[in-house]
């Protein structure tokens, strides 16, 4: 009983102690983070308050980072992580920190750029942004989509279409527009003549050579179970070498 506790207490006295190590090097980290902003060095700061977060999760780090994210330009990323501070799942705020991220946060938003995206000429069609996807669209629909101030790359596609691409730089807060229209995408020459020469219809050759396949196998098993005995294996030549079954003694 005593050897128990003595490990337990061995076991907990480890992991508080890798919890201070992490503690100690999150409010480091946090420390040459907070130097970084006051001097400029903004892209410097979100990436040292983001090892610091990982590493010791709390509502004054988590603030920082938003900060330092809207500096940078990332506002959809600040915006989640306001929105994460004011729900607590940073750790709990008073009322002072919970109307000053808020403050923030809408400020924040007011500069999320926009692009409104018109797209026509199929059934169903797909948007994508820097390769994300961002909407799916109807034939005529519309979507406002946000993003980062910045170049951004635009790609619209359907089925059966001709895919369309768009490049845009915009500032923060500003709106731009894609007004586009999916052509139908040639056919295939190739394919195209040969479903001209069948009258429309698919080639008939793979299915009567898989239908001569088939019955070959049929009638290499029907000679197996007759005669008995050992057997060669059948040779499949698609599948190789099978085992043949046999008809018993």
């Amino acid at each position: 009983m005593i050897r128990s506790i003595v490990a337990l207490c061995l076991i907990l006295g480890a992991g508080q102690a890798i919890a201070d190590s992490r503690e100690v090097e999150a409010r480091r980290l946090f420390e040459t983070a907070t130097l970084a902003l006051q001097t400029g060095r903004v892209a410097e700061a979100r990436d040292l308050l983001r090892r610091s977060l990982a590493l010791y999760p709390n509502a004054p780090t988590a603030f920082n980072l938003a900060v330092a994210l809207r500096g940078t330009g990332e506002t959809l990323e600040s915006i989640e992580l306001f929105d994460a501070i004011l729900s607590g799942r940073h750790g709990p705020l008073g009322a002072e920190q919970a109307a000053e991220a808020a403050r923030l946060r809408a400020e924040t938003a007011r500069e999320v750029a926009h692009v409104d995206v018109h797209a026509s000429g199929a059934e169903r069609i797909a948007i994508r942004v820097d390769g994300r996807p961002a909407a799916s669209l109807p034939d005529g629909g519309r979507a406002d989509i946000p993003v980062d101030a910045g170049a951004h790359e635009l790609r619209a596609s359907a089925p059966g279409r001709v895919p369309a691409r768009h490049h845009v730089r915009i500032d923060r807060g500003a709106r731009a527009a894609w007004n586009l229209n999916l052509a139908l995408a040639a056919p295939d020459a190739a394919g195209a003549a040969l479903q001209a020469r069948n009258g429309g219809r698919s080639s008939p050759w793979l299915w009567v050579g898989l239908g001569g396949l088939l019955a070959g196998a049929v009638l290499a098993a029907a000679f197996v179970l007759a005669s008995g005995g050992e057997a060669e294996p059948v040779r499949d030549p698609i599948f190789g070498v099978v085992e043949a079954l046999t008809a018993g003694p």
